[in-house]
């Protein structure tokens, strides 16, 4: 068990180290965007000071304020970013999306009662919205509360469930799997979120981050993972 949990530490510094590069996790479809998402793929695609220069335009420029904050955040400007998140909601105190955004921009910055506060009023605006259940659940499991449950099984059992926000939850359900060395519900969640990243076109960095994890807790370091 010590072995186990030792590698999967490995994995998420790994993983931790894979957010800084990138200045902030893929959110899977949260962000819709369309300028923001343009100077993410850049970013994830490694192409770094094209990225850069991308977000700078937005900050520079008469973007909502909800992509300046993302523009913040991504070039690691976590004050600024919050401030744009917070002038953003001034304007429209029901902008869902963005105040879901705002409580990952908390729960990033290891913040998660401010983070669970923001979710639940998300949640209070807009019952059914995936991501502010996907937050809420992100954060019980980082302190490993079975309640995370809870907050995914209605994303799973909607049919009509919006595809990044299954993805996310099958990661996060895979990664509460392998902490508890529960393999094959790991691996099971893993390929089916891989094959929706791939049909959805997201970076698939999580899904070599966690089959490299599933590798290491079975011993095998020497695998292409």
């Amino acid at each position: 068990m010590t072995r186990r949990r030792t590698a999967f530490a490995t994995v998420l510094a790994i993983m931790a180290t894979l957010a800084n590069v990138q200045a902030r996790d893929i959110y899977y479809g949260t962000v819709t965007d369309t300028a923001v998402n343009n100077c993410d793929t850049l970013q994830w695609s490694g192409q770094g000071d094209k990225a850069s220069d991308c977000y700078t335009q937005l900050l520079d420029g008469d973007a909502p304020m909800s992509a300046k904050a993302e523009a913040a955040w991504a070039l690691g400007d976590i004050q600024l970013a919050n401030e744009y998140f917070r002038l953003a909601l001034a304007r429209n105190a029901n902008d869902t999306a963005a105040l879901i955004r705002w409580g990952d921009l908390f729960a990033a910055s290891h913040q998660n009662a401010e983070a669970m506060n923001i979710y639940r009023e998300a949640l209070a605006l807009d019952p059914d919205n995936p991501y502010a259940s996907l937050g809420a659940a992100r954060v019980l499991a980082s302190s490993f509360e079975n309640a995370a449950n809870n907050y995914l099984q209605p994303i799973f059992s909607d049919p009509a469930a919006n595809e990044g926000a299954v993805i996310a939850a099958l990661l996060l359900t895979a990664r509460i799997a392998l902490e508890n060395s529960k393999l094959d519900e790991a691996m099971k969640s893993i390929d089916e979120a891989h094959r929706l990243i791939e049909r959805n076109n997201w970076p698939p960095l999580e899904i070599y981050a966690l089959r490299a994890a599933a590798d290491l807790i079975q011993g095998r370091s020497d695998e292409d993972w």
